[in-house]
Parts: structure tokens; C-alpha cells; sequence
């Protein structure tokens, strides 16, 4: 008990609300805030996917030219995705494509980073959980996510998101089921986005990868360099680098320093997006059981990933926060 204070919400807990205006209206967010300064919003109709997040003030992650956007706006196939993607913290890609948009043999059509951002939570929870120690009380959001269509995949998803009321972490669990009675094919990148001014010419990233490869020609140009972060540049093209190996990724700044951390068994691919346009500047950094090369090309792997009927995949994520200091020479 704290004799200063006659709510627990004046330190710590959620704030949830529907937005009203623009391309927003209609979308369900909570917002999760702690004693350290952690602050961030889980966005209940995105897939419960971590829009705007910052630390004592700072901001950490992307926002896209679009903004944050209601699902109602998503569209499937072609190059229409650009105009949803909202950037954040966390953008869920999946759960049966993932990497550029293609139509199969029978027809369908996969969209660009699949559907799942479009999903909309439900069977929601919002807990504080008391616990003795020096991280204080749990704040825990939790719910489920449906993909599925009549001759489809038949796909639920489970998130737990969770921090605590005196440490600087977000923890992210999701457990994902194959309700179909036949084994289906599971693609799932978590697309991370760091933006300024934790991101900057000043930061420096690392990653415990054991080999890392570029995607194509225009990424093998900023190989040697890949580690290095570059100020706006005019006409920059993204460079893309797959690394395998990795559980550990963490950008340091003079400001802040996010550390994130993954199993890499379940999640053995881990992809580097670097976007150091004017106006389109932002760093992805982004653990999946696939990198992103589309559906055709991942099922033709002997990598591709399947999920028996019934079978549950575990995935956990996590990110550190701490106090910036002097960076490392790059």
C-alpha cells in the first residue's frame, strides 16, 4: 500500500478508449503506462499489434505517412497495403503470408504481410495483478485474434502483453492454434519499428546473429555497413539483410537503449529493414519463423513451417528499456 496516493491508476494501469477522428474513427486502443515513464498503446482493433510507445517522453517507434488507421481501410492484394500500414512498435505479420503480395495456383490472393493487423480483438481482459518485489504489480492485456474463411485457414491467436508497474520491459505472448482439421502452412514476422529521435546517426545497433546475408543487389551495397545508422539521405531505397542465429537485438542511443530479445526456436529468421528516406525514416527489426519472401517462395522451402489440426506454436518477445549513454565508435 502507498500512503501517498487514494488510486493506483495515478502511477500506473490502462486508459481504454476509441478514437474519433480521421482515419482512426472507430479503432479501440488501450494504453498502458507504468511509474518509470514506459508508455504505450495496444491497439485492440489492429490485432492487438503496440502503436506509439515512448519512454520518460521519448519516443521509440514509427508512424507512416498514414498515420495510426482503422482495419476498415485494409485491403488484400496488391499495393493498396502501403495505405494501412501504420508502423508502431509491433506490427504482426502473418498468418499465412508474409513478404511481398502474390496470387497461388487456385486462385487467391495473398496481401502484402498478410491479414492479421486487420483482425480485431476479442474476449479482451484488462488486469492488474498484485505481486511482492522490487517490479511492483503486473499490468496485463490479453485477447484473441480470428482468421479464418469458409475454404480457408481456420487460425486463433492468443496474445498476452504484458509489463510491469515498476520495470521497464513489455512482454509479448502469443500462442497460435490451427483450428482446421488439416495441417496448414503458418508464416508470422514480427515486424518491430524504431523511429526518431530514438533512432538517429548517433544510434548504434547490434545483433548476436551467426550469419547475415543481404536480400538483393541494392542491400549488398550497405553490407559492410548494415550496422550503421545514417541520418535522412534523399532518395534512399531500403536495404533488407536476413539474419540467422539471433535471440538478441538491441539499438542504443544517447537518449534510451531498447533491447529485444525472442526464442529462437520458434522464431529462427530475423530480418534488418533499413529506411533511412527523407520523411521515411525508420529501422525494422523483426523476428519471425520466415523472412519475408512471399507465400510461393516459403512453401517451396523445405523450411516452411506447418501446423498440425489442433496444434498450439508458443512465441515469446520481449523489449528492454534503459537509460541511453555513451554509444560505442561505429
Amino acid at each position: 500500500m502507498n500512503a501517498y496516493i487514494g488510486h493506483p491508476g495515478q502511477l500506473a494501469g490502462f486508459l481504454r478508449y476509441r478514437f474519433t477522428e480521421g482515419a482512426m474513427d472507430g479503432l479501440e486502443a488501450v494504453e498502458v503506462y507504468n511509474e518509470t515513464g514506459l508508455r504505450f498503446t495496444v491497439l485492440l482493433g489492429r490485432g492487438m499489434d503496440i502503436g506509439p510507445a515512448s519512454y520518460k517522453g521519448l519516443n521509440l517507434s514509427y508512424l507512416a505517412a498514414s498515420g495510426m488507421t482503422s482495419a476498415v481501410y485494409y485491403q488484400n492484394g496488391g499495393k493498396e497495403w502501403k495505405h494501412s500500414f501504420t508502423g508502431g512498435l509491433l506490427y504482426t505479420c502473418g498468418l499465412c503470408n508474409v513478404g511481398p503480395d502474390g496470387v497461388m495456383d487456385d486462385g487467391v490472393a495473398y496481401g502484402q504481410h498478410g491479414r492479421y493487423t486487420s483482425l480485431t480483438a476479442e474476449q479482451v481482459c484488462l488486469e492488474r495483478i498484485p505481486q511482492d518485489g522490487p517490479d511492483g504489480d503486473i499490468l496485463e492485456v490479453r485477447g484473441l485474434m480470428r482468421q479464418g474463411g469458409i475454404f480457408g485457414e481456420n487460425f486463433t491467436l492468443r496474445r498476452k502483453i504484458r509489463t510491469y508497474t515498476r520495470k521497464n520491459v513489455i512482454e509479448v505472448e502469443d500462442d497460435v492454434c490451427n483450428n482446421a482439421f488439416e495441417r496448414a502452412p503458418l508464416m508470422l514476422m514480427y515486424h518491430c519499428n524504431y523511429g526518431y529521435p530514438l533512432l538517429s546517426e548517433q544510434a548504434v545497433l547490434s545483433v548476436n546473429a551467426a550469419q547475415s546475408l543481404p536480400r538483393d543487389e541494392e542491400a549488398a551495397k550497405g553490407e559492410k555497413t548494415m550496422f550503421t545508422m545514417l541520418p535522412p539521405q534523399p532518395g534512399y531505397a531500403e536495404q533488407v539483410f536476413f539474419h540467422k542465429g539471433a535471440d538478441q537485438a538491441a539499438l542504443r542511443s544517447p537518449a534510451a537503449t531498447v533491447r529485444m530479445s525472442w526464442d529462437a526456436q520458434a522464431l529462427p529468421c530475423f530480418t534488418q529493414w533499413n529506411m533511412f528516406g527523407q520523411g521515411e525514416y525508420v529501422l525494422g527489426l523483426e523476428p519471425g519463423n520466415c523472412h519475408p519472401v512471399g507465400r510461393a517462395a516459403y512453401l517451396a522451402s523445405p523450411d516452411a513451417e506447418y501446423l498440425e489440426p489442433g496444434q498450439v506454436k508458443h512465441t515469446r518477445l520481449c523489449f528492454a528499456v534503459e537509460d541511453g549513454g555513451a554509444c560505442p565508435a561505429q
